[in-house]
């Protein structure tokens, strides 16, 4: 308990190991001879593990700060909205020295699988599956304003790591299955993520933060979202009506930063190797609705498909911050993200058919990397990388539509829309300063496929078919060096 006072029962007669430790205290073992029946008592007197040192300050051999959850959610009602938060953080002025690593990390898994339905049968047959689901999970890992921060004190391979990392899985069945001389069906999945993700260290001008040792400081935060919506439906009757909708939204925010003011490498005798600062993001959304219906009199369809994907990836190193290191400086923003979009229908009827099928998949990133204004980063051994990149390794916004039928009157039409519009900025501010050993590169690429497809087969008496298909990119892309930027 908090006096330290222990007990422990059920323990074996005969001689046993006693070990004990507690947080910056040294651990000691003994050997206790237990008798049956009877209670041994053993008492310990820990001392600090620094306590020659003679000051205020514990070190330790390693610092970790964790938090971790796992949702898995095997879900048959709907709608559904997920709990939020995960955080990790060294509070403010808090000092460290720590043996070997110093380590804060913020991870949530959420696995979710959703799967709804309806049938409907009879004179009049309605049926409805319907699926919501909505994450907005912010998962947090820093370092607190003013806090003093040194790992590898006793291992020189000791590192300050800090790290917040979300990884979402869902997966959305919505079906729909209804026969009856009027039989009516809609299946509908939507799913939202609007989570932000983000690794810091926090500093202020008045009580900056200061990471004084380690041979490397990594502040990375990690999105990676894999989200599938699948809407199936049939209808079979007199008079047969599906529809089939789908639409996945996926925002939020991948963040990685060093604050304003921040000091690193900056204690003498001391230094610090490596700064990596870096936001990854991965976004893929999967769509697939589909309706056929079949009614003697007529057999009707629509259908709707969409995938929006608008994250914000942002890394950098802050306004007047102080950076001076023995390593490489490397300030990443990368994301990835895809959007397949399959929208398809089919209605046959000896009377009338018609269907429509329309599919829209949109990718609008906005990616940057940057060295704030009037910071200064130099490295007496290694080189400087700021990157800004969107969909370097592959990824496209694919919309597809198709609608067909057959009747003696049958009318189909089919519309895909693809959009790709990423902002892509790396960056180094207005009189930042920017001193390397090797070399200097600051960079944004983008690598933009959008794609639409539009088919339609329309068979009677009289038929006719539409068939639209865009697709558009609008690229803005760019590396800046602001005004009296020094590079040398």
């Amino acid at each position: 308990n908090e006096s330290g006072e222990y007990s422990l029962s059920g323990v074996p007669a005969g001689e046993v190991r006693l070990a004990v430790s507690f947080t910056g205290l040294h651990a000691q073992t003994a050997a206790v001879q237990v008798a049956a029946g009877q209670t041994a008592r053993q008492d310990f007197n820990l001392t600090r593990a620094d306590a020659a040192a003679g000051g205020g300050i514990v070190k330790l051999d390693e610092f970790v700060v964790a938090a971790s959850r796992e949702m898995n959610k095997d879900i048959t009602t709907a709608p559904r909205a997920l709990p939020r938060g995960t955080a990790a953080f060294i509070a403010e002025n808090v000092t460290v020295n720590a043996g070997r690593d110093v380590r804060v990390t913020a991870r949530e898994r959420i696995n979710v699988d959703v799967t709804v339905g309806g049938i409907g049968a009879g004179v009049v047959g309605v049926g409805a599956g319907i699926s919501i689901v909505s994450t907005d999970t912010p998962v947090t890992a820093y370092i607190g304003t003013g806090a003093t921060i040194s790992a590898g004190t006793v291992v020189s391979t000791g590192i300050v790591w800090v790290s917040a990392v979300l990884e979402t899985k869902v997966d959305l069945t919505s079906f729909v299955g209804t026969a009856a001389g009027a039989a009516l069906g809609a299946a509908v999945a939507v799913v939202s993520d609007d989570s932000d993700v983000t690794a810091y260290v926090a500093s202020t001008g008045v009580n900056p933060t200061r990471v004084q040792q380690g041979a490397s400081l990594g502040v990375i935060a990690s999105s990676d979202l894999d989200v599938e919506a699948l809407t199936p439906n049939v209808s079979v009757g007199g008079l047969a009506v599906g529809a089939s909708i789908a639409i996945i939204t996926l925002e939020g925010s991948t963040k990685a930063h060093i604050a304003d003011d921040a000091r690193i490498g900056q204690s003498s005798g001391a230094t610090v190797g490596d700064v990596t600062v870096k936001a990854d993001s991965n976004y893929d959304a999967e769509v697939d609705a589909w309706a056929v219906s079949a009614g003697l009199a007529a057999g009707l369809t629509a259908n709707v498909g969409s995938a929006t994907l608008t994250p914000t990836v942002q890394a950098y190193i802050g306004k007047s911050a102080v950076v001076t290191v023995s390593g490489n400086v490397n300030v990443g923003a990368l994301s990835k993200t895809n959007a397949d979009v399959k929208v398809w229908g089919v209605a046959v009827s000896i009377g009338a058919a018609a269907g429509g099928s329309f599919a829209t998949a949109t990718i609008k990133p906005d990616v940057d990397a940057y060295i704030d204004n009037y910071a200064s980063v130099t490295t007496s051994g290694g080189s400087v990388m700021v990157e800004a990149a969107h969909n370097k390794d592959g990824g496209a916004a694919d919309a597809r539509a198709m609608a067909s039928g057959g009747a003696l009157l049958s009318g189909q039409g089919a519309k895909a829309e693809s959009e790709v519009k990423p902002t892509v900025d790396a960056r180094l501010g207005t009189a930042a300063i920017v001193s390397a050993s090797g070399s200097l590169t600051a960079q944004a690429t983008s690598k933009n496929i959008a794609k639409s497809e539009s088919d339609s087969v329309s068979i009677g008496g009289v038929a006719f078919g539409i068939l639209l298909a865009t697709a558009k990119i609008d690229d803005k892309t760019q590396t800046i060096v602001g005004q009296d930027a020094r590079l040398t």
